[in-house]
């Protein structure tokens, strides 16, 4: 377990990074309302010239990774934001040991240890 100090710490660590994917995910997204933090890429409008609808579709495929990367971030961080208020938060979903500290200073959203992130990995 650890204590109210490192947790706290973690805890602003993981709202701040939240408040960053919104602003980040607001810049080119809308977000839905259903479901909560789901957001959709708004598709670009260059014009109606032919090279103008490529560059269109291009810019469009090219951010559907982001948001999706983005949205998964914004998911995990979430999570684990929530095992803190349910003081489940620091030990690994898959064998139940305790995340190393220096793990979840580096990487707060985590919820595996480095063994069993290691395994999945393979």
């Amino acid at each position: 377990m650890f204590n109210k100090k490192f947790l706290k710490k973690i805890k602003k660590s993981l709202e701040k990074e939240k408040k960053a994917l919104y602003k980040e995910l607001k810049r080119f997204t809308t977000q839905d309302q259903k479901p909560e933090n789901d957001f959709d890429t708004i598709f670009p409008d260059l014009g109606q010239q032919q090279d103008e609808n490529a560059i269109e579709v291009t810019l469009y495929g090219n951010t559907l990774p982001i948001e999706h990367n983005l949205e998964n971030r914004l998911l995990n961080i979430n999570k684990a934001i929530e095992r803190i208020k349910t003081k489940e938060y620091g030990t690994c979903k898959i064998c139940s040991h305790q995340i190393s500290q220096a793990r979840l200073e580096i990487m707060p959203e985590t919820d595996l240890c480095i063994k069993c992130k290691q395994k999945q990995n393979f």
